[in-house]
This record gives structure tokens, sequence and C-alpha cells, in this order.
């Protein structure tokens, strides 16, 4: 069977695994946008965070046992091609509730680049190779959420860029450039729109780059028999020590989602910063993460799990007192991003645990974990949005703070760390 370099497996399995953050991130400095443009509240827009998470849960439910069955490369194949058509479709809607299901569609064929990244990952790699080599994929991936708000709110201010752009190199060949790309495409940029426009292209390089993949599981190892991704299931969930790892990496996401639901509304319409000031507060949450994740290689699995666990709960409870005590926009940074850093040493140890304790279903393990994960994500969306924010954000990260301090406490003791 050939192998896949290095590197490509590398930069492949990172990009796929970045898929979700790409997919929520990318657009979220044009939330307030969407709500204008459809006319609606805050609730429904965070719908579209909603119903796209779902897909991402459930679709990973499907393509993990799928990828055990047959293999990793065929339903990567139809789940990029999937993801690549909903994108280009929802540029021509106008249509809000139209949005709504091809969103749900979006995340369910994207999905299967979360889970069967995992599992590739774990074909090739075991023990404290694999637990390094998912450092670096969420260290790659960060630059997901890192770049994309950013990319997304320069796209909101296309048309002020374009005509800096025209202005400043007129008569040149770049200007006529410029004016040529804005005659071609300008109609597509400047709005919510052109962020749609970006990620379907992400989604046809990563369909093209999938034929250079060599499949990682031989049919030898593949499941066989109509119940075995029911048996893999069923083994799974009935094991505490793989489910304490997973209700690690729930309760320590779903604090993270939150605050992906909420800090657009925060941050431009409680604090009156602009969209691109937003997208860099967004990045610099996302840089801190890889510095901690960069930190907890270094670290042993326990010592970067009570790390990630103590630092959560300190930030959930700076953010609470931020928040509803109305103090200065410092405070609620402050407490976002050291919510952030907590997850660079939890979710990367936590999920590496997790697959260990799978090693012949790696593919249903890894559904389940990004299952949970974004189902519970996809549920607290818009709960966050109900009532006062402040309050209901607030306590919705305690909680999942407290929760992921108690599970990891007993899920060290259970593997005993």
């Amino acid at each position: 069977m050939k192998r896949n370099s290095k590197l490509f497996i590398l930069i492949y399995l990172a990009a796929l695994s970045a898929f979700g953050p790409l997919v929520t991130d990318a657009y979220l400095p044009a939330l307030p946008n969407l709500r204008g443009y459809f006319q609606i509240n805050e609730s429904l827009v965070q719908l579209t965070l909603t119903t796209t998470m779902i897909g991402l849960a459930l679709g990973q439910l499907i393509a993990g046992p799928i990828s055990d069955k047959f293999g990793r490369k065929l339903p990567l194949t139809w789940s990029l091609l999937t993801f690549t058509i909903a994108t280009i479709w929802i540029f021509f809607t106008d249509n809000f509730w139209l949005l709504i299901i091809l969103r749900t569609l979006q995340g369910l064929a994207c999905a299967a680049g979360i889970v069967i990244s995992r599992a590739i990952a774990k074909d090739i790699y075991d023990g404290e190779e694999l637990r390094k080599f998912f450092i670096i994929m969420m260290m790659v991936g960060s630059l997901a959420p890192i770049f994309a708000p950013i990319f997304g709110s320069m796209v909101l201010k296309y048309n002020s860029i374009q005509e800096w752009g025209s202005a400043n190199f007129a008569g040149t060949f770049f200007g006529d450039l410029i004016d040529k790309f804005h005659a071609t495409f300008g109609a597509w940029l400047g709005d919510w729109h052109g962020i749609f426009v970006a990620l379907s292209v992400v989604g046809a390089a990563l369909f093209l780059a999938n034929f250079s993949f060599y499949e990682s599981l031989p049919p030898q190892k593949r499941l066989s028999g109509q119940n075995g991704a029911l048996h893999a299931y069923k083994l799974l969930l009935g094991s505490r020590k793989f489910m304490l790892f997973i209700a690690v990496c729930t309760s320590m996401m779903t604090g993270m989602f939150a605050y992906i639901a909420a800090s657009s509304f925060i941050y431009q319409d409680k604090f009156a910063v602009s969209p691109t000031v937003y997208a860099l507060l967004f990045a610099s949450n996302g840089a801190v993460s890889v510095v901690a994740s960069i930190i907890s290689a270094k670290m042993s699995a326990k010592m970067a799990l009570r790390a990630g666990a103590y630092l959560f709960l300190l930030s959930a409870v700076i953010i609470a007192f931020a928040l509803i005590g109305d103090l200065p926009i410092y405070a609620v940074i402050a407490g976002f991003m050291l919510l952030m850093f907590s997850l660079g040493f939890t979710e990367p140890t936590a999920s590496y645990l997790a697959m260990q304790k799978a090693p012949h279903y790696a593919g249903a393990a890894s559904a389940i974990l990004g299952f949970t994960m974004f189902f519970a994500g996809g549920l607290i969306s818009p709960v966050v949005g109900l009532g006062n924010m402040m309050i209901t954000t607030s306590v919705v990260i305690l909680l999942m703070a407290v929760l992921c301090f108690i599970t990891t406490e007993k899920s060290i003791k259970s593997a005993n760390l």
C-alpha cells in the first residue's frame, strides 16, 4: 500500500480538522450583517450556527462508521464534493430558511473531514507519537479560527479596500488588475455572500487535494458485517474511561462554542468595536490556544489536563464578573483569552486519551467525540442569545467549567494517569 508523506498528511489532516472552525468562524463578523439583511433577531441569526453544528455532529456519527467499513478516502471524496456544491448554493440564496437548510447540509458534509482526519491519524500513529501529532494538528488547525474572522471582516470591507487600491494604483498594472477583478467578482463580494464564495474555493481545493491522498485503512482492518457500527458504538458508549474523556472534551468545547456564539454581539453591540477589531480580538484568542498547545506538548498528559481544567474554571469566574458586573472591555478580553488558553491544554490531550481507548474503532470513536462536542455546541448557541446575553453567557461558561473540572479529576483517577 502506498504511503503519504508526513508533510502532506500534516497539512491535509490539519486542513480537514479545521473545517469546523472555518465554517463557523469565517462569518462571525457578519452575524450583525445577517441580522440586518434578513431582518431577524439575534437568536435566529445564531440558529445558522446551531444548524451547522448539529449537521457537524450528526454527520460525524454517520461518517465515522462508514469510514471504518469502506475506508477513509471514498467518504471524504463525496463529502468534500457535497460541501462545495452546498456552499456555492448558499451565496445564490436570499431566503433565510433555505440558508438554514444549506447550512445544515454544509455541516453534514464537512463533518466527514473532521471525524476522518482523527481516524487517519490513529491509523498512522500511536502512543505518545499520536498525542504529539494531535497537538500539532491543533496548532496548525488553529490557524483557521485565527485568520477566518480576519478574512471575513476583510470581505465585509471589500468595497473600501477596492476603492483604496484603485485610487493608489490608478494607471498602473496593479490598478488595472484590481479593476478587472472587481468587475468580474465584485458583485459577489462586499457582504456576507463573499464569505461563502471563499469557503466554496476552500472546499474545491480540498476536494482536489483528496485525489493525492492514499488510503490509510487497508481492507483487512476494516469493520465487516451489518452490525459492525452498532457493536462499535455499544462497546465505546459502555466504556467508562472512554466516556469520561469525551465528557472532558465536550464540556470544554461547549464553553468555547458559547464564547463563539456570544462574542460577536458582546464586542460589537455592547462595546461598539468594529468588525475588524473584533476579528483581531478573536484571532488573538486563537493564537493563545496555539501557545498553550505548544506548552502542553512538554507536559505529561495528567499535568496538561489539570492545567486546562483549573485555567478554564478561573476564566469562567473572570468572564462572569466582567459581563454581569459590567466591567470594562479589558476584563472581558482577559476572560475570553484565558478560556482559549485553557483549551490548548485540554482539547488535544483529552482527545488523544479518548482515541487511545478505542484502538480498533478509530472512526466510531472519533464520531462520538465529534458528535458530542458539536451537538452540545449547537444546542448552546441559541441559548446564549436568550434574555440578557451577559447573564446567559456567563452562566453557561461557568457551568461548563465546573463540569470540566469534575470530569477531569474523575478521568485522571479512572485512567490511573
